[in-house]
């Protein structure tokens, strides 16, 4: 069951958070506790629903719950990669090169008390299109690809 985050009181249970805008909705809430168990997690999936472009607080909230919390396991994060990263960046103990990079997170994990903010859309895309387009493709066709995204500067 999908419940909302009470920030004031430590989880009693191994907890993974699900930080979206229609949490109950999601498919992840009913396959999540099966995989827990098949992993041995013993860990319980909450929903943390926020509207989009939430305020700053919120994200900071919820970010300093998970680091906080001996029991808060990670989270998550759907439609708020961006604005969760922009308003707690300095909340996470280390960034995957790649959050760096596309300036977002999917995931957010706990280890020996370190948080970290990974995302795994680029690495699902690259893996995707490794699978269907074959190599030389570029090469061989002289056809080129347009990414559409944020600007990142280096």
């Amino acid at each position: 069951m999908t419940r909302q985050i009470n920030h004031s009181k430590p989880r009693t249970v191994p907890t993974v958070y699900f930080i979206g805008v229609s949490t109950t909705k999601s498919f992840i809430m009913k396959v999540y506790p099966s995989w827990s168990g098949i992993l041995g997690l013993g860990a319980e999936i909450v929903g943390y629903d926020a509207p989009i472009h939430a305020p700053a607080e919120i994200y900071g909230s919820i970010v300093c719950h998970i680091k906080e919390d001996r029991l808060s396991m990670g989270a998550l994060v759907t439609s708020h990669k961006i604005a969760l990263l922009d308003a707690t960046r300095d909340m996470f103990d280390y960034l995957d090169p790649y959050a760096e990079l596309c300036g977002e997170i999917s995931c957010i994990s706990k280890r020996d008390g370190r948080l970290g903010g990974y995302p795994k859309d680029p690495i699902a895309s690259g893996l995707a299109w490794e699978a269907f387009v074959e190599p030389v493709h570029w090469e061989r066709t002289g056809r080129h690809v347009m990414c559409i995204g944020r600007v990142v500067r280096l």
